[in-house]
């Protein structure tokens, strides 16, 4: 059975659709003003975070949070650019750390007190394999909880979102009846 010319023509223009726009949601503009993180070949292997100055067709330029001059980096040098769409509240990110917290520190306890099996019968105090798993479980768990919420607070705050350091998009949508549609956006 020989496949239709429409066929071969979807699957290689498939290859060419950004995952910005296949995931269905539109990524974040770029535009002066805008705080972003740019991974690049001009940075090393580090990523850095600053303000949005000026784009043009080939380059971005980037004041940098750390207060050095301005950075241009070219858009074919940009391995990852995420946009700042937010920032999370001092509360969510010390509940997000306590809660990741508990659970590692509960679950250590657990297998800490499993580990340390039943105490000998002729000791004064004793406890079960599993009394042990219950009291240390609980015990690192609110350790753990304080701990991961502190680290929480010091996380970053910011929310981002992978925006397409492309200037050109190239989308695909099912069109009326069996045809598709195909878009061609080109963003300066």
């Amino acid at each position: 059975m020989a496949v239709p010319r429409s066929m071969w023509f979807l699957a290689a223009v498939s290859f060419l659709v950004s995952p910005a726009s296949a995931v269905g949601q539109d990524a974040p503009r770029l535009a002066a003003g805008a705080r972003v993180r740019v991974s690049s070949r001009v940075f090393g292997a580090s990523y850095v975070v600053g303000t949005l100055t000026a784009v043009s067709p080939d380059t971005l330029q980037i004041a940098l949070d750390s207060g050095a001059a301005l950075v241009a980096v070219p858009f074919t040098a940009v391995r990852s650019l995420a946009v700042s769409v937010g920032q999370r509240s001092a509360g969510s990110r010390f509940q997000h750390g306590a809660g990741y917290g508990f659970l590692i520190g509960a679950l250590g306890g657990v297998f800490i007190g499993f580990a340390s099996g039943d105490d000998p019968q002729n000791t004064f105090i004793r406890f079960t394999a599993g009394e042990k798993a219950a009291l240390a479980g609980i015990g690192l768990g609110g350790v753990g909880a304080l701990l991961g919420g502190l680290v929480g607070l010091g996380s970053d705050a910011d929310i981002w979102r992978e925006a397409d350091p492309s200037p050109v998009r190239l989308t695909l949508a099912p069109g009326a009846g069996r045809g598709m549609r195909v878009g061609l956006a080109l963003s300066f």
